[in-house]
């Protein structure tokens, strides 16, 4: 969880620096996002969706559902970019409402 916390502290100093989600910062970002998602579920991608709804539940009050709102949209963009470099689709076979 400190993990977690610390990567999502760092996406919302990179969303208020306006670093690119495609520059190399960006990137090293995603790649560290994305090792710390297969660490944890070691490498069974089904166990995606209750992450994802675990990670929304964490904070639930109002202050903390905008900061994570934040977050979230810099680790979207910047592991979509890293996907599309690396030529992968993680989320393949999940239907949109999983993903979510």
């Amino acid at each position: 969880m400190n993990t977690f916390m610390q990567l999502q502290n760092e996406a919302i100093r990179l969303q208020n620096a306006d670093v690119p989600v495609d520059s190399d910062e960006g990137l090293k970002f995603a790649k560290a996002y994305w090792d710390m998602i297969t660490d944890f579920t070691g490498g069974d991608m089904s166990m995606l969706p209750r992450l994802i709804a675990l990670g929304q539940f964490q904070n639930a009050d109002h202050k903390g559902k905008e900061v994570q709102d934040i977050a979230n949209g810099y680790v979207e963009q910047a592991l979509g970019v890293y996907f599309s470099r690396l030529g992968i689709e993680p989320f393949q076979g999940e239907s949109e409402e999983e993903a979510e």
